[in-house]
């Protein structure tokens, strides 16, 4: 006859594995529900997609879109290939401030900021690995020193997939918001939401943006520059400001078009999807 400690025992065994069971597959990054104003760990790992949250000397923001440059000097080397960049809200920094991700520490630096609309640029230094490419026999003296660079930055976008289940998903292009289109938003702080809708009646506080409104959660502190997504995963802009907790606008937020920093920077396109 088992005791009633060993049952418990068995039990607390079993919720273990099972928890244990939970991992990333096919993209989906997880099926449980995310504690309120909690960042998920995959919001804090390389690389980084549109929705992973980076840290600055002001605080963190949220990554609205991954870029690469059409510049042909981009080319001549492994490194400049693998070399990306991340838009995000201006407010977030300033030119020179280092960015951050999660335990891996400093990926790269901000190099551009707009001086009207709220948006500014990040460079993404590509992650370099060192090896050794032999020829025939593998003796040492047949070998020669190889550096391989890796992009930490991916054409991709926290979202939902087909299933519900979040997941790192391509983005598919850029564009705008249709008037009666509801649309989502990805903040590392207070995840996706696809209740949006464009609302002209929002308060616009700053030039060059869009007023949207919602019904459910609103954008929270450290969600900033983050996506503004259709659920297909068209970009449409960055999140700007959001509304105030225990005001009328708390289910208010603006946000810059992506159109808007394709006019401002010519040299950039989206980055291809991981």
């Amino acid at each position: 006859m088992r005791t009633p400690g060993r049952n418990r025992r068995g039990r607390v065994r079993r919720l273990f594995l099972a928890l244990a069971a939970v991992s990333v597959c096919g993209g989906v990054i997880s099926s449980g529900a995310v504690p309120a104003n909690a960042v998920s760990e995959f919001r804090m790992e390389v690389p980084l997609n549109a929705g992973t949250r980076i840290g600055l000397p002001r605080g963190n923001c949220t990554v609205g879109a991954v870029l690469a440059s059409k510049s042909w000097y981009m080319q001549i080397s492994a490194r400049l290939k693998a070399t990306r960049y991340v838009a995000a809200a201006g407010h977030c920094g300033n030119v020179g401030d280092d960015v951050s991700v999660g335990q891996v520490g400093t990926v790269g630096k901000v190099i551009w900021k707009a001086r009207v609309a709220d948006i500014m640029i990040a460079r993404i230094d590509p992650l370099a690995r060192n090896s050794y490419h032999c020829a025939g026999s593998s003796t040492l003296h047949n070998c020669s020193p190889m550096t391989t660079f890796t992009p930490r930055a991916i054409g991709n976008v926290f979202l939902y997939d087909h299933t519900g289940e979040y997941a790192s998903v391509p983005v598919a292009g850029f564009g705008a918001p249709e008037p009666n289109e509801t649309f989502c938003t990805s903040g590392a702080v207070s995840g996706v939401n696809c209740t949006w809708f464009l609302d002209p009646d929002v308060p616009l506080y700053q030039p060059l943006v869009l007023g949207a409104s919602t019904k459910r959660k609103a954008t929270l502190d450290g969600d900033s520059g983050g996506p503004v997504v259709s659920r297909g995963g068209q970009l449409y802009g960055f999140i700007s400001k959001g509304g105030k907790s225990g005001t009328r606008l708390v289910g208010f937020m603006t946000f810059v078009p992506i159109s808007r920093l394709f006019e401002e920077q010519r040299g950039y396109e989206l980055a291809p999807p991981g």
